[in-house]
């Protein structure tokens, strides 16, 4: 369906041009599930040629899904790229530290769905600030924060390559999550894959073996050379690294266009286990479609975009909650979404946008009400980027024999600490 209006709805309210509206003496009225706080439904009106928003009583329409959009807000960090390690590393000790004083500064409570909450993409991320400030400090961070649900660490390591990992490398990347469980406390079973275009079926038995069993993924399409299997739609916002607009370099079909599900569980080669895996096109634009941009949004634009959004969702999915990453390279913590959530909330009783600060919780309520109907898949996905991989086979076949090497290694050095490693 084409949503066209020449008002915003925001119009539509205060001048109440609708609020006579009713479903039995309209002609085309097609109900949305945008539900105001008053318990006033959006529909789509027919006028002439033209179909507009209008804002009605609730009588007589379809019930509508009470959609709730979980929204993860987080920094993305591509370690060693666009500053070294160490400028890196200070700066996820700096943004923890922001998003506590956020936290701190935030009036809205702890069971508000759009209370200030942040996520670090991974175990990487968190370990620097043990380091950095010592093991004090860091279980203020897990006692205060983490365990009140306004902050979450992802069980996975970071944005790692996981097509050129060998089998030792593979269980080895699973432990980020039995380390954060043990030394921590923190049972998070979420990780992150963001920025990178693919991940290998590999991960998925020895992943889930080690307690993992959720998986954001949020990849990006760049690579220099456009698709020939997709074009690629430049009106969608970053289209050249956002898979929304498909028809990068990369084929990572998650658009939410494609025929392929947003959401999937996602099969071991073996059949034995699976990991279930949200896609969130590129981690920066999970919600464009709707207006909602990394560093802000406007609400009557939002509120003009969002009724096409929640039909394209019902077409496709049977769900009534959904997932998306809003996040940049290099953000600096900020309550801008959270700000928008509250003020979004406050006028509008659906869609509801929730701030994650337990990275399972979606996945386990989508698993447990919705579980039967979830589509599972097997297979690889794009490697996207292994033109970097092949470009030096010496180095990775000396990777792969030291790594098949070192689990003798280490045995050695456990029988006899001063023996000569060489």
């Amino acid at each position: 369906m084409t949503y066209l209006t020449s008002k915003s709805l925001a119009l539509l309210m205060a001048i109440g041009l609708s609020s006579s509206v009713r479903c039995a003496s309209a002609g085309a009225i097609v109900p949305t599930s945008m539900v105001a706080q008053d318990g006033r439904r959006v529909v789509v009106r027919t006028e002439g040629t033209n179909e507009v928003l209008a804002l009605v009583k609730d009588e007589g329409l379809a019930p509508a899904r009470p959609w709730r959009i979980y929204v993860v807000k987080a920094t993305h960090t591509d370690i060693g790229l666009h500053n070294s390690q160490y400028i890196q590393r200070h700066g996820t000790v700096k943004r923890i530290e922001d998003a506590m004083r956020l936290v701190d500064a935030d009036r809205r409570g702890d069971d508000d769905p759009a209370a200030y909450r942040y996520v670090m993409e991974g175990v990487w991320f968190w370990e620097n600030y043990p380091m950095d400030r010592g093991e004090a400090a860091a279980w203020n961070v897990i006692s205060n924060y983490v365990r009140r649900g306004r902050i979450d660490i992802a069980c996975g390591c970071a944005g790692n390559h996981t097509h050129v990992m060998g089998p030792e490398e593979l269980r080895r990347a699973a432990l980020t999550k039995t380390r954060l469980q043990e030394k921590w406390g923190v049972p998070t079973r979420t990780m992150i894959m963001a920025d990178n275009p693919g991940l290998s079926w590999s991960i998925v038995k020895p992943f889930a073996e080690a307690g993992v069993e959720d998986v954001i993924f949020a990849p990006n399409q760049w690579n220099p050379i456009p698709s020939t299997l997709r074009q690629m739609n430049r009106a969608i916002p970053a289209a050249t690294w956002n898979p929304d607009a498909r028809g990068g370099g990369n084929y990572i079909d998650v658009s939410y266009d494609s025929d392929r599900p947003m959401v999937f569980k996602w099969e071991s080669y073996d059949r034995s286990t699976n990991l279930l895996v949200w896609c969130s096109t590129q981690y920066g634009h999970g919600l464009e479609r709707v207006g909602i941009k990394h560093n802000g949004a406007k609400m009557d634009e939002v509120e003009r975009k969002m009724p096409a959004f929640l039909d394209m969702l019902e077409r496709k999915y049977p769900y009534d909650i959904w997932l998306v990453c809003n996040y940049f390279d290099d953000e600096d913590a900020n309550a801008k979404f959270a700000d928008f959530a509250a003020a979004w909330n406050a006028k509008w009783k659906w869609p509801q946008f929730v701030t994650v600060g337990r990275l399972d919780d979606p996945f386990d309520e989508l698993r447990r009400r919705f579980g039967n109907k979830i589509p599972t898949v097997r297979g690889e996905m794009t490697s996207g980027w292994l033109q970097h991989a092949i470009s030096v086979p010496e180095i990775q076949s000396a990777k792969f024999a030291a790594e098949r090497r070192l689990f003798a290694a280490e045995k050695a050095w456990r029988d006899d600490p001063n023996r000569d490693p060489a």
